[in-house]
């Protein structure tokens, strides 16, 4: 685990997406919340592994997520590209973007 606040944050972020996915009440909010969810799948249960997996996979995540020009505006239909949690989970994989 890499801290206790950045698990809580993912876990937050992930809570958001479930519950999204459970009370969709418009097509875009619906389809947004897909397309998170499928992006997010394979990152999903990252909070539960050692510190040097974990790091290496929201790595990869948010260096997916800045090169998908779509990603961002799905997250932010969904609820999660605004949030303050969001920019305290992102800030340690600022320099993911450099490599």
């Amino acid at each position: 685990m890499l801290n206790k606040t950045t698990d809580s944050i993912w876990k937050e972020i992930k809570a958001t997406v479930k519950r999204t996915a459970k009370s969709l009440v418009n097509a875009d909010k619906a389809q947004a919340t897909t397309q998170l969810e499928d992006f997010l799948k394979p990152y999903w249960d990252s909070e539960e592994l050692f510190t040097h997996t974990q790091t290496a996979n929201f790595k990869e995540m948010f260096g997916k997520y800045a090169a998908d020009t779509n990603l961002p505006a799905k997250a932010e239909t969904v609820g999660v590209k605004d949030t303050r949690n969001l920019k305290l989970f992102l800030h340690p994989f600022r320099h993911f973007n450099s490599q």
